[in-house]
C-alpha cells in the first residue's frame, strides 16, 4: 500500500465515525426527551387522579413541588366550562432542570355533582397532550 491509499482510507475512517457519534448522541438525546415525557405525563395523570379524588383541593394551584417526587412541578387551573354542570381544569407538570423536554399538558373536563356528600363529587373524560415532542 502507498502512503496516499493509508491517509486516504483514515480520513474516511474518521468522518465515519464522526457521522456515527453525532447520530449516537441525536439518539441519545430523544431516548431522554422520551423517558422525560412519559414520567411527566405519569405524573400529570397522577395528580388528576388526586384532585378528582378528593386527596387535593379541586382549586387554582401554581407551581407547586408534586408530593413525594424531587425535582417535578405541577400547576393547576380549575375553572367553570362553558357548560353548565362542568368545571375545566388544566394541568401542567414539568421537571425543574429540563421544563421545554418534560413539560406535559393535560385539559380535563369534569362533571360537577351537586349531591356529593362533603364536597364536590366530579366525573371526567378529557385526553393529555405532551409538549417539545413530534405528532
Amino acid at each position: 500500500m502507498s502512503l496516499l491509499e493509508v491517509v486516504l482510507a483514515t480520513a474516511i475512517l474518521s468522518m465515519s465515525l464522526a457521522a456515527l457519534a453525532q447520530q449516537s448522541a441525536v439518539g441519545v438525546k430523544a431516548a431522554l426527551r422520551c423517558q422525560l415525557q412519559s414520567e411527566a405525563a405519569v405524573y400529570c395523570q397522577t395528580q388528576l387522579d388526586r384532585l378528582l379524588a378528593g386527596r387535593l383541593a379541586l382549586r387554582t394551584v401554581r407551581d407547586q413541588q408534586i408530593e413525594g417526587v424531587q425535582g417535578w412541578r405541577w400547576s393547576a387551573e380549575v375553572r367553570d366550562a362553558a357548560v353548565p354542570n362542568l368545571l375545566e381544569i388544566r394541568l401542567v407538570v414539568y421537571r425543574e432542570s429540563q421544563p421545554l423536554l418534560s413539560r406535559c399538558n393535560l385539559l380535563r373536563l369534569v362533571a360537577v355533582s351537586e349531591a356529593a356528600v362533603g364536597g364536590t363529587s366530579v366525573t371526567s373524560a378529557g385526553g393529555v397532550s405532551v409538549a417539545g415532542g413530534r405528532r
